[in-house]
């Protein structure tokens, strides 16, 4: 069958716009929100070890070791973790403790990481929910961002006390 020229290039014409639409809808973090970043490209590391699939929330109880064991070394320690951790902060388990509970926070001295009994004054759960006082980026950068029940355990851990326990 044969397409006059001028209705054939109207359909290349309508499929391309078509096409134009849905990449900028793409682009502009139009989704499900979980597989775009803020700026609406995919995430760099969607993938977390040991949280079951690529968005999946860690199973968590308010301690030091189940936050640090399954929620700080695999969401953060790959980049805050070896030999030239970002910002000078290693979140391994064998170093987070240390590296964050009364800790001034770099990015914002006034604010420790981790503020023993003030979740709300503690600059960790500021760069975890996205908060209006936080520098730079949501954290854990690169990553779909945490669910709201996997922060308030770590708020939890931190209004009663932030023990090493």
């Amino acid at each position: 069958m044969h397409i006059p020229t001028d209705i054939g290039r109207s359909r290349t014409v309508h499929c391309l716009t078509a096409c134009l639409i849905s990449c900028c809808a793409i682009r502009c973090g139009a989704g499900d929100g979980h597989t775009l970043d803020e700026r609406g490209r995919p995430f760099e590391r969607p993938f977390v070890e040991g949280l079951g699939s690529r968005y999946g929330s860690a199973a968590l109880e308010p301690n030091y070791e189940s936050i640090a064991l399954s929620f700080l070394e695999p969401l953060c320690a790959d980049c805050h973790g070896g030999g030239a951790p970002s910002a000078g902060l290693d979140l391994t388990f064998a170093r987070a403790f240390q590296e964050m509970v009364g800790v001034p926070s770099l990015q914002r001295p006034d604010l420790a990481l981790v503020e023993p009994s003030a979740p709300d004054d503690s600059y960790l759960i500021i760069k975890l929910e996205g908060g209006d006082d936080m520098v730079g980026r949501r954290m854990p950068r690169g990553r779909p961002a945490r669910t709201p029940d996997e922060i308030d355990v770590v708020r939890v851990w931190i209004a009663d006390g932030a023990r090493r326990n």
